[in-house]
């Protein structure tokens, strides 16, 4: 094999593959090992927003089409971003990619996708504040739902078990109150 002349930089290597999946909030619930290995933390729990808002940098007219694919839950590919490394000051290019997914009864699952992390193009990160830790994500409506049913039951201690009814005398009182005693007349 022939030696790469004096001076010439090697040739990019096709880049780091990883997976990725999210909710259908828009939380990231699966990254595999390669992004956090190389990025220095996990992006699990947080949401596209946080992660566009913080270390996910583009051009601002990829960032929006970027978000709007998010938000239209339309199929995206290679989109061209820089993931911030953190506790730097510097992002590696990745390109992304992802599908929606549907769950039961073809309902909106979350996205699916991958991306490609080229090491060999780290560049310094935009001069903009990380984003800070995730806000726990809003309750579903299912989970309202059961938080509204649970309403006037006592848990069991068991987190497992279903709470118990609260007892009918709890819910009354002892006895009236008296109230005074009005005359005619008076």
């Amino acid at each position: 094999p022939q030696e790469a002349p004096a001076g010439s930089s090697p040739r990019p290597g096709p880049g780091r593959r990883f997976l990725w999946r999210s909710d259908a909030r828009g939380s990231l619930v699966e990254a595999t090992e390669g992004l956090a290995e190389t990025i220095g933390a996990s992006p699990v729990g947080r949401s596209w927003d946080d992660l566009l808002a913080g270390p996910v940098e583009a051009e601002p007219q990829v960032a929006a089409a970027l978000a709007e694919a998010l938000v239209q839950r339309q199929t995206f590919r290679a989109v061209p971003v820089r993931w911030r490394i953190a506790g730097t000051r510097i992002a590696v290019a990745v390109d992304l990619s992802g599908a929606p997914r549907l769950g039961a009864g073809r309902a909106f699952a979350g996205f699916s996708g991958f991306g490609v992390i080229h090491p060999e193009r780290v560049v310094p990160a935009t001069d903009r504040p990380e984003a800070p830790e995730p806000k726990p994500p809003r309750p579903s409506l299912r989970e309202r739902a059961a938080a509204v049913i649970a309403v006037g039951r006592q848990p069991s201690g068991d987190p497992a078990a279903p709470p118990r009814p609260v007892p009918d005398a709890a819910l009354r009182p002892d006895r009236s109150p008296a109230l005074p005693r009005v005359e005619p007349g008076t």
